[in-house]
């Protein structure tokens, strides 16, 4: 087993020349959790209460001795073509706990307890992501259709621009990946969760930190219109152009953000 920590400087996980020789189990880790345990995360996630069982992922939440709840996802190999592919460059999970890592300076997300990927002569066999439990702080529709847009605009546009201003973009910034722990009292202060998109780099451009917020006022917009109301994008997007100004001081493209929102909405549109 080959164990990497954030102090020794390390984030990928492709192991050294002598790895490749075998099966190879590559840890990365902040110490959280016992290493024996992350020598099989399968059986573990076989235990857990399952939450989602797709053609990409599996994942649910299990419960360790200690009574600690943790969050488990397995990244599916779904093609030879897609282990290879991985041959030289990280496994997913490994990006998602890196940028966990990077916000947890600024921001609310679960803690990324660690990242494991299993090679067989250098190709991708399996991957892990195991990150701290945070339950019942996803609030249901009729939150977001009550909200007050002009608060729940400046709480996504503040954490969006921590996010940024830390070198990370998020890559899916509908509502469903903020997570608002407060929200049952009224409170709109909020975190990201689910990674598996992001990009990280030294600083972010603005047509980056643009797509990110038309994302979001999309899906805004999106919820509205679940709840049986007109959405005034124009006016929604004249918030998140003052909203994430006041918070980065970098201001964003009012006919950028319409542009690339209505586009999402138009193929949301198209689906259904």
């Amino acid at each position: 087993m080959l164990v990497l920590s954030p102090q020794n400087g390390v984030f990928r996980d492709n192991p050294p020349s002598a790895y490749l020789r075998g099966r190879s189990l590559t840890v990365l880790t902040s110490g959280q959790l016992p290493l024996e345990l992350l020598e099989d995360v399968g059986a573990l996630l076989e235990r857990a209460t399952l939450l989602k069982d797709s053609r990409t992922t599996k994942a649910g939440l299990a419960t360790l001795p200690d009574g600690r709840r943790v969050f488990v996802k397995r990244y599916n190999i779904k093609t030879a073509v897609y282990a290879f592919k991985y041959f030289f460059r990280p496994a997913r999970p490994f990006k998602a706990w890196r940028a966990a890592y990077l916000l947890r300076q600024a921001l609310a997300t679960p803690e990324p307890y660690a990242a494991v990927s299993e090679r067989h002569h250098g190709a991708l066999r399996s991957a892990y992501l195991l990150t701290e439990a945070v339950e019942d702080v996803a609030p249901p529709p009729e939150f977001f259709a009550a909200a007050e847009p002009a608060a729940l605009v400046a709480a996504l546009c503040a954490t969006l621009a921590k996010a940024h201003g830390l070198g990370v973009t998020h890559g899916d910034c509908k509502l469903s990946n903020f997570y608002f722990p407060d929200w049952a009292k009224g409170g709109f202060a909020c975190g990201l969760w689910d990674f598996d998109g992001a990009a990280i780099r030294p600083t972010q451009t603005l047509p980056a930190r643009e797509a990110e917020l038309a994302r979001a006022l999309a899906s805004l917009a999106a919820e509205t219109i679940k709840a049986g109301q007109t959405p005034d994008l124009p006016a929604l997007a004249d918030l998140f152009v003052e909203q994430y100004g006041r918070s980065s001081g970098l201001w964003p493209r009012r006919g950028a953000l319409l542009a690339m929102a209505g586009g999402h909405l138009e193929r949301n549109r198209k689906k259904r």
